[in-house]
């Protein structure tokens, strides 16, 4: 999940086999993906996946596969998500 070139913008891709909108943090240490949200990728319902240099560290699912967090270390690790 390693995006070159594209600190502190928004780019289009794939997550989940759904569209997705990707942001990496301008260092390039943080990656947010937003996918599968009504209209959108980051619209109403949609799914977020949070990783730190390239491990998930926090991911709630699509709200209409239930909504739940599958994954949250951002506690753990000390990291605002």
């Amino acid at each position: 999940m390693i995006y070159h070139g594209t600190a502190g913008r928004y780019i289009g891709g794939e997550f989940d086999g759904r569209e997705a909108k990707v942001k990496v943090s301008d260092n390039g240490g943080r990656t947010g993906i937003y996918y599968g949200g009504a209209d959108k990728p980051d619209g109403d319902g949609h799914g977020h996946v949070t990783a730190i240099n390239d491990q998930i560290q926090y991911w709630r699912e699509l709200a209409n596969e239930g909504g739940e967090t599958l994954i949250d270390y951002s506690h753990d690790s000390q990291v605002n998500i």
